[in-house]
């Protein structure tokens, strides 16, 4: 059974009494149909840091226009938009037994294209979901979180951070804002912009 994530909860990668390294991310989000007629489309990204809590390089930031990270252990794979009675989707796919031994953590992201900023906004969604799934044919669910509409000022969330701990990953979830989308991920995270 899939396990229900709470913030700042933090999850040890096991299936049946075995470490997960292979495992991919599925978010999915379906629009408020009452806050707006319009598209809501979202973006979801990986951003693998350093010790300082800084990319090492741009490429190191994993979307839509940067679908593998430059030691291919992290890959975008697509987004589905929404059908009838189906929601949107964008998923990753994470190896963590082969990212590099100077990436200490990975975190993870959905935001409003910037493009659709100010116009959509977090608070013309009806719901938001991820889960960790194994990779593979079995494609099991090991855990979820659910987020609820955020507000007019919402472009996009922290959703959580896989980190390194005695050698081991852990997956832990979060809720953080982010006040301009993608564009504070590229602020806070790159070694040439300032801090949010």
């Amino acid at each position: 059974m899939s396990k229900q994530l709470h913030l700042d909860e933090d999850f040890f990668l096991f299936h049946e009494g075995q470490p997960v390294t292979k495992l991919e991310i599925w978010y999915q989000w379906e629009r408020d149909d009452r806050a707006t007629a319009r598209m809501v489309d979202m973006d979801l990204s990986a951003v693998m840091l350093g010790v300082d809590e800084r990319m090492l390089l741009d490429e190191q930031m994993v979307f839509y226009n940067n679908t593998q990270s430059p030691c291919g252990s992290i890959t975008h794979m697509g987004d589905q938009q929404a059908l009838e009675n189906r929601s949107a989707e964008e998923r990753l796919k994470i190896n963590l037994a082969t990212v590099p031994e100077d990436i200490v953590q990975i975190v993870i992201s959905a935001t409003i294209p910037q493009e659709d900023i100010p116009a959509i906004h977090l608070g013309m969604l009806r719901r938001a979901h991820y889960g960790l799934v194994v990779a593979g044919a079995s494609s099991v669910e090991l855990a979820h979180r659910e987020f609820h509409p955020g507000g007019e000022g919402e472009f996009g969330w922290l959703l959580g951070l896989f980190y390194r701990n005695d050698q081991a990953w852990v997956f832990r979830a979060v809720r953080e804002a982010l006040p301009d989308g993608m564009g504070t991920l590229q602020d806070h995270f790159t070694p040439f912009h300032g801090d949010y």
